[in-house]
């Protein structure tokens, strides 16, 4: 189920790798603000530009820790923004992503628990990535990725152009794309029922297959190459603070949940015997008709 609660995770991975690009980390020569130990970090700061895309957002400053000797569960500061009710953090290892927070704060600790409890450790070679939401959780600020290493090891270089939408520890997808749970999943709807939900103009879904009772997904792409993918994972499982969910869905599941990022927007519900989450990479999807097709997906369930 871990792989499911890191979908959306996984697409911050994607947007950090273009926000690499083909251009080189910078180093300013800077250090973190703070006097050493964990919290603060010293050692040069190193950070990858935002993509052009996001050029017309705000910026949120980003200050402690620096790229290096940040401490094992660094504390990390940034300054607050004019408008802004919440922020989210997220940290990306060199293999993807680790760990996300949403708060209205402008510092947490790594983990999120308080010095001295025992807490997930940073790893080396890590970034980090604050984004500010505004009164209806739209984005209006966001900082440029920056290097952080809990001591002098910085790491391996970053990987994540090879990054997909699920854990590492998902087994890989058949062979055949439309073989098995991954052509029952794109068989739960139609080109024409997505378009009556949210519009568009949707082809025909392509599916991928995981080991076990039902486990796969299915992945559609609009004329505009919007992408709508459904993940179904024969488990049931609901952990929306797993990765910052923004409220429930009512008439879903067991339980639902819906958590809109800069990148994508989702869908998460859990049934008696699955779990399933909808992930499409276009922010203004209708959340009422996007609800709509998950509701046919669960109605479609085994």
């Amino acid at each position: 189920m871990r792989r499911l609660l890191l979908l959306g995770l996984a697409s911050v991975a994607l947007v950090a790798a273009a926000c690499g690009g083909s251009g080189k980390p910078n180093g300013n020569g800077n250090n973190g603000n703070g006097n050493g130990g964990q919290g603060s970090g010293s050692g040069d700061v190193v950070t990858l530009p935002r993509p052009a895309v996001f050029a017309d957002l705000a910026t949120v400053e980003l200050i402690a820790p620096g790229r290096s000797n940040a401490g094992a569960a660094p504390t990390f500061e940034w300054k607050p923004v004019s408008g802004a009710e919440v922020y989210r953090l997220f940290v990306l290892a060199s293999d993807g992503p680790t760990w996300a927070w949403t708060g209205d704060a402008t510092s947490i600790r790594y983990g999120g628990v308080e010095k001295g409890v025992p807490g997930p450790a940073l790893m080396a070679g890590s970034w980090w990535s604050v984004a500010a939401l505004g009164p209806d959780h739209d984005v209006i600020a966001l900082s440029e990725l920056r290097a952080v290493s809990p001591g002098s090891d910085l790491g391996p270089d970053p990987e994540w152009t090879s990054v997909k939408p699920v854990a590492s520890e998902a087994p890989a997808p058949s062979s055949d794309p439309n073989a098995g749970a991954g052509q029952t999943i794109c068989g739960f709807l139609s080109a024409d029922e997505i378009t009556a939900a949210i519009k568009g103009d949707w082809g025909t879904g392509t599916g991928s297959t995981y080991p076990g009772q039902l486990s796969g997904s299915c992945e559609w792409t609009s004329e505009h190459g919007t992408l709508l993918t459904i993940y179904v994972d024969a488990a049931s499982a609901y952990d929306p603070e797993g990765w910052a969910a923004d409220g429930e869905v009512a008439d879903l599941g067991s339980k639902a949940y819906y958590a809109k990022s800069v990148w994508d927007y989702r869908i998460g519900f859990a049934t008696n015997d699955y779990s399933v989450t909808l992930v499409i990479d276009y922010t203004r999807v209708d959340p009422a008709g996007f609800a709509d097709i998950a509701r046919l997906v669960e109605d479609r369930l085994p």
